[in-house]
């Protein structure tokens, strides 16, 4: 509206002379035609003073003076003057002017014509967007820019106590059904990794997505980040090297069709669709696949809601022989309101993980002549897929004990399945507001963990390592700084088992990520200004089991310090 405001100021002006000159014209009537002429100037005026300015442009301009010029004719075909009165009597001759007709317009009418002309204007200007010839294309107010820029100080002081990196070496080991629980180091060598020596590191991270609004069913969005392709729980970049670049991934490409009030499906590359924690599912991991959420209307103050999806993991490389990966998920769950400034939400969810567990492969693939060995191994656990802390397995054929051909060396596999139910419950209350207080806590149990159709399947036997998980949370303050001056301060206990979830999507942070993992995390924030966080985190992780299954007394830990600044917008 503020584009037309020019436009507007002359139009209104140029009427506003109109009852006045009507006055005018009633009271003399010999001054009519000075009058319009008058306000006939006035308004061409006026309209070269706005292509002058550059407001109207001169195609324009022409059309509204030839669109006026008509409708005046119209107007006086369709109301023709009144007859003359009937001649009166002869009165006394006087010398006077010569007499002149006035058609009299009664200022209600007046008011009206006014009011639709300029109705006409703004509409047209509004609809053809030419009251300023610099607006920007209708479709840029359908796209919303975010992101974010977040740079990291960590310092990870590693106990002194840790089992050394050669005793994660499994490499060349030869042995059926041996395990380990440090998926990230595991078939590596002793170089892969580091357990001892303290290590300081600056790292950033930006985000840069686009939200598309296309219709009011329909909407996209795409987003950039910085990291590793094969960093899947995080999105940041270690800096030091070189000054050389850093890469820019698509993390988020997706389309959302919404067809109800209630209804909402997604495609694509999308954000967690399913209400969590870090606890089961890290902040960083997106989803590809299909969503869909239902939100059915009901009372006020409730709100239950649906979700289940699909999401492929991996593509069938030969279908006849090799099964793709993926899994299926759905929850349930509902928000409630329990007082004016309390409210309380519950999720339930369960999540089926298909062909991701190691199956021992056949002697018969290896010996001459057999055929399926294309694929062998096809149910490894991929290196680029690990964190750490999911047991695994040695899945080669018994009789692969060589590491002369190509399949000789020790292919892992995980050694459970992964049927994990997760439950979440948070409670957020305002007494203070905008000081808030907020509790949160899960429960995840992996429903598929079963030694004994471990050992059948794989030869692996073994006696410990856990199936489940649990987090509280206590945070105090603004939950979401977006504001100068606003602040909140978080307390976290964690303990998640070898087995209750894959490594390769748990929370990144605690014990440098993974499973198999327990600790706390104590952290605050600062608005330093809009928009801009100062944040501090201390976190310490240690192992659960033994992170080798070497030896019992083998263990990790590692405590960490986060110093952050973020710059949204």
């Amino acid at each position: 509206m503020n584009q037309l405001k020019p436009m507007t100021l002359a139009v209104m002006l140029a009427l506003s002379i109109s009852p006045a000159l009507a006055q005018t014209s009633t009271a003399n009537p010999n001054a009519e035609r000075e009058s319009l002429e008058v306000l006939r100037n006035t308004t061409r005026n006026l309209i070269e003073a706005l292509v002058e300015t550059g407001v109207l442009p001169r195609d324009k301009a022409d059309k509204l003076i030839r669109d006026a010029e008509q409708k005046a004719v119209q107007t006086a075909k369709s109301n023709p003057p009144p007859a003359p009165p009937a001649a009166a009597a002869p009165a006394l001759r006087m010398e006077s002017a010569p007499a002149v007709r006035v058609q009299y317009m009664p200022e209600s009418v007046k008011n009206e014509i006014r009011e639709q002309l300029r109705q006409e204007v703004l509409a047209q200007a509004k609809e053809e967007r030419w009251a300023n010839p610099n607006v920007v294309p209708s479709w840029v107010s359908k796209v919303v820019v975010h992101g974010d820029v977040l740079v990291r100080d960590q310092f990870d002081n590693f106990a002194r106590e840790n089992t050394e990196p050669f005793g994660y070496d499994l490499w060349g080991n030869t042995t059926p059904g041996l395990t380990t629980r440090n998926a990230a180091l595991a078939n590596s060598g002793p170089t892969a990794g580091n357990t001892l020596h303290d290590q300081n590191r600056m790292r950033v991270r930006a985000r840069l997505g686009f939200d598309i609004k296309a219709s009011s069913e329909s909407s996209a969005e795409v987003r950039i980040v910085t990291g590793s392709n094969n960093a899947r729980n995080s999105t940041s970049q270690t800096l030091g090297d070189g000054f050389n670049k850093y890469s820019l991934w698509v993390d988020r490409a997706a389309i959302s069709y919404k067809p109800t009030p209630y209804v909402n499906m997604k495609l694509g590359r999308m954000g967690n669709p399913f209400v969590s924690s870090d606890l089961v599912w890290d902040e960083n991991v997106n989803f590809d696949g299909l969503a869909l959420n239902l939100k059915p209307p009901v009372d006020e103050g409730f709100a239950p809601f649906a979700t289940m999806g699909y999401f492929p993991l991996s593509t069938e490389n030969t279908p006849k022989y090799t099964q793709g990966r993926y899994m299926m998920g759905g929850q349930l769950g509902a928000a409630m309101d329990l007082s004016v400034v309390t409210r309380a939400r519950m999720a339930l969810g369960y999540y089926n993980f298909r062909n991701i567990e190691g199956r021992q492969e056949s002697d018969d693939c290896i010996s001459a002549g057999a055929v399926n060995c294309y694929n062998y191994g096809s149910s490894e656990y991929p290196s680029s897929w690990r964190s750490q802390g999911n047991t695994l397995v040695r899945i080669n054929a018994p009789s692969d004990t060589t590491l002369s051909s190509s399949s000789g060396y020790s292919i892992w596999g995980l050694a459970s399945k992964f049927h994990p139910l997760h439950l979440n419950f948070n409670v957020d209350s305002a007494p203070f507001d905008p000081i808030h207080l907020v509790f949160s806590a899960d429960y995840v149990k992996n429903m598929a963990f079963d030694r004994g159709e471990i050992k059948t399947r794989t030869g692996a036997d073994f006696s410990d390592g856990k199936s489940t998980g649990y987090q509280f949370k206590f945070l105090v303050g603004t939950p979401s700084i977006k504001r100068l001056d606003e602040w909140n301060t978080s307390l976290t206990f964690r303990s998640l088992g070898s087995d209750a979830v894959p490594d390769a999507w748990a929370d990144g942070a605690l014990g440098l990520g993974g499973t198999n993992m327990r600790g706390f995390i104590l952290g605050g924030a600062y608005g330093v200004a809009d928009n801009t966080t100062l944040g501090l985190r201390y976190l310490s992780g240690r192992t659960i089991d033994s992170p080798t299954m070497k030896n019992e007394s083998d263990k990790f830990r590692v405590d960490s310090w986060q110093l952050d600044m973020n710059v949204r917008f």
